[in-house]
């Protein structure tokens, strides 16, 4: 039996005797975290904010730490969570929660909530999960303000309306959900598991690849370099700018100069990935003649980001009919008969992941993979013919490995959304959940 949603339409119809409140009138009290920067002279009190929280859990170990004069005053404050507490992030990542099982010594930072139910009439598990419903999240989103930091307001969460069954069917409803999604995000991590095995067969195969080619019988050599070991004794190990030139993009203009200017596409280094050049956010500055003519892209130049994530790398396959590059990028074309961008693509991926660019570049201030450092990274060259049969080879594999990952990353967005699904089924009446229920699970 249902009964009309007291006007509050985007809930729609709920079932007969369940309540839709604000969660000011339901819950004991509302608190907000502490205003303040922790007293870090002494690392007693994990002092935890929305960063901290990966899957539902504090990351205590990697938090903030504060003095035990200031957790004793926030914790007067209120800025302490105890049992059956449930934590709600609301700035950054706004949204995300935490039920807390058990009395821990820490102290919450401003950018968490804390919402104390009363518990004769709001179970904390059924709480937490509304919170994460969407019918809930699309309220807090309809009161979330900026751009660059998303925020929402103690005031604003007050104002949110829940939905509230009886205690038992709260209880119910969050063993059910609880069991429910555990055996979803059990899956899920099954899935993830799966992802970072072929990354890292990919990584592998690229690696022996780049480094051994693709003929196990070949005579070998030591190459002289510790962490690359024996590579093929008809290789030979140089640096970059003997097989290739290396040409740094252009700062960036805002204004026109000259007649002579034209506003042109450009590429920053957000634009370069390693899965191919994104344009869907490209932007426009004035390039002079001379400029146009030695920094139009060609197809199959190789692009490298100078800054940002150094190293990450794309080659250019003519996304745009005309664009130019960034002084954020390094764009390299093979000296002719010498090498491949395509097989120079694949190594720089190995040095990439290895670690060796990060630690070329290491810095105290940004990282920048400038020209002539790029044109001093170690590169082995096998002869012309046999670097483009390797990178022909690392397409297939690399593709097959792709498509893999895509099928499993859908998989995955498939049991994310079936979770949100079932929690706002579940929290709003959509599907009763029973006794019955729980013993078929």
């Amino acid at each position: 039996m249902h009964r009309p949603d007291n006007g509050r339409k985007w809930l729609g119809r709920l079932p007969h005797k369940w309540e839709s409140r604000f969660l000011k009138h339901k819950l004991r009290k509302i608190t907000d975290g502490a205003h303040v920067s922790p007293d870090m002279s002494e690392s007693a009190y994990p002092f935890v904010s929305t960063v901290d929280i990966k899957n539902g859990r504090f990351d205590f170990d990697n938090c903030l730490k504060t003095s035990l004069k200031s957790f004793l005053t926030l914790s007067s404050q209120g800025c302490r969570p105890k049992e059956g507490d449930v934590l709600f992030s609301k700035d950054g990542t706004v949204g995300k929660t935490v039920l807390i099982f058990y009395d821990k010594d820490f102290v919450v930072a401003s950018s968490l909530i804390i919402l104390t139910p009363n518990k004769s009439e709001v179970f904390p598990a059924f709480l937490d999960f509304m919170l994460r419903s969407h019918f809930v999240l699309e309220q807090i989103n309809s009161f979330v303000k900026g751009s660059a930091l998303k925020r929402v307001s103690l005031l604003n969460i007050k104002k949110v309306i829940g939905v509230f069954p009886s205690i038992r069917e709260q209880q119910l409803i969050s063993s059910y959900l609880k069991r429910t999604c555990q055996l979803i995000d059990k899956t899920i991590t099954t899935k993830q598991d799966q992802l970072e095995t072929l990354e890292a067969l990919k990584k592998s195969i690229i690696h022996k690849a780049v480094t051994q080619g693709l003929d196990d019988s070949v005579e070998m050599k030591d190459s002289g370099v510790e962490w690359i070991g024996e590579i093929p004794s008809h290789w030979k190990v140089k640096i970059v700018k003997r097989d290739f030139t290396v040409t740094l993009g252009k700062m960036l203009q805002s204004q026109q100069k000259n007649e002579f200017e034209t506003e042109e596409y450009y590429l920053r280094s957000a634009n370069i990935k390693w899965a191919g050049v994104d344009v869907s956010k490209v932007k426009k500055m004035w390039f002079s003649p001379f400029e146009r003519e030695k920094l139009k892209l060609e197809l199959g130049d190789l692009l490298v980001s100078e800054g940002g994530d150094v190293g990450r790398s794309s080659i250019w396959n003519g996304e745009l009919s005309d664009c130019f590059i960034q002084n954020a990028i390094n764009r390299i074309r093979p000296i002719s008969g010498k090498g491949s961008n395509h097989f120079l693509y694949y190594w720089l991926f190995t040095l990439k992941t290895n670690g060796h660019i990060d630690a070329v570049v290491s810095r105290i201030t940004i990282a920048h993979l400038t020209a002539e450092k790029l044109e001093k990274l170690i590169f082995l060259s096998p002869p012309i013919k046999e670097q483009k049969k390797i990178a022909t080879h690392l397409d297939q594999k690399t593709t097959q490995i792709e498509k893999l990952k895509k099928n499993i990353v859908k998989q995955i967005e498939t049991l994310e959304l079936y979770r949100k699904s079932i929690v706002h089924e579940c929290v709003t009446g959509k599907r009763r959940i029973t006794i019955e229920d729980l013993k078929e699970q």
